[in-house]
């Protein structure tokens, strides 16, 4: 790994500006950065929307992950340049920069920072549909939460348009994040990530993040079938 290692102190400003567009077209304008003053591989940078009575939520946006192509597959040629986004309760503590640098509070914008940075650092790409496990055997993102993976997934029809941006020949695809528990991931591979997201549905998971939500994997939960 230490040959690969390259330094991005300033990141690019030509996509910087271009993101922070895109956010404002579709989400809200952003009021806040979380600016990475040393960066490995690429220079990840967090913009953050404020909630709003339509948007009752915390919405965090990357730049930067999209700086070098992914080394994506033949056949997804059209995704190898993407950004993440997450969003967060509104009474989490964005606002609070004592909060924010405990772990309890930080661990969202870190797993974001890493999986940006993961297909540059691991030669490989992460789209739709993927699960990143923080560590191998999974560990807690944070003593607060037992959520240990992350789920890659399209953005809701809600925010359809901010799927995806144009810029020069490429487009930039922006996934949602989503923390899973160990037995979530386990289940996914076992029968089936549709099979996981049924039983979200079922027990009334949002998209939002909340490190205390329901395991649905786990005993409590309701597993009952969807009525069609």
């Amino acid at each position: 790994m230490g040959r690969n290692r390259r330094f991005n102190r300033d990141g690019n400003a030509k996509l910087i500006r271009a993101v922070i567009r895109h956010i404002g077209r579709h989400i809200g304008p952003p009021n806040y950065v979380f600016h990475e003053e040393k960066s490995m591989f690429v220079h990840v940078d967090i913009h953050h929307v404020a909630p709003t009575e339509q948007r009752p939520f915390h919405t965090l946006v990357t730049s930067g992950m999209s700086e070098r192509r992914m080394r994506v597959p033949r056949e997804q040629r059209n995704e190898a340049f993407a950004e993440l986004f997450l969003r967060l309760p509104p009474e989490w503590p964005i606002f609070d920069p004592k909060a924010m640098k405990a772990p309890r509070w930080s661990w969202p914008l870190r797993m974001l920072t890493d999986l940006a940075r993961y297909p540059h650092e691991a030669s490989t790409w992460i789209g739709a549909g993927h699960l990143i496990q923080h560590y191998e055997p999974p560990e807690p993102y944070a003593d607060s939460t037992a959520q240990c993976a992350a789920l890659v997934m399209h953005p809701n029809t809600e925010s359809a348009g901010f799927s995806r941006m144009k810029l020069g020949r490429h487009d930039v695809h922006f996934y949602q994040v989503f923390p899973l528990y160990e037995e979530e991931v386990r289940f996914a591979f076992q029968h089936s990530l549709n099979a996981v997201l049924e039983r979200f549905a079922i027990n009334g998971v949002t998209e939002i993040i909340d490190p205390e939500r329901i395991n649905v994997c786990a005993g409590g939960s309701r597993v009952e079938k969807l009525v069609h």
